[in-house]
């Protein structure tokens, strides 16, 4: 089962909840119990090697900032 995350539109409240891919995008928010939308996030997961290859693994952009430091934030 996927890990969502959503946040609250009323109380900017955001959390995570395990559940099925056919699951509702809303969800009852735990702070105020109004609705809350499901929200884009980033997954990283390793990659395995496959028989006499080199593991690979995960890096995160070295310039900083939420896309690599491309946008200035």
């Amino acid at each position: 089962m996927p890990l969502y995350e959503y946040n609250c539109g009323l109380c900017d409240e955001r959390f995570e909840k395990l559940e099925t891919m056919s699951a509702a995008k809303t969800s009852e928010c735990p702070a105020c119990g109004q609705p809350a939308r499901r929200v884009l996030s980033m997954v990283a997961a390793p990659v395995r090697a496959g028989a006499g290859e080199e593991p690979s693994s995960f890096s995160a952009p070295s310039a900083g900032g939420c896309c690599g430091g491309g946008c200035g934030c």
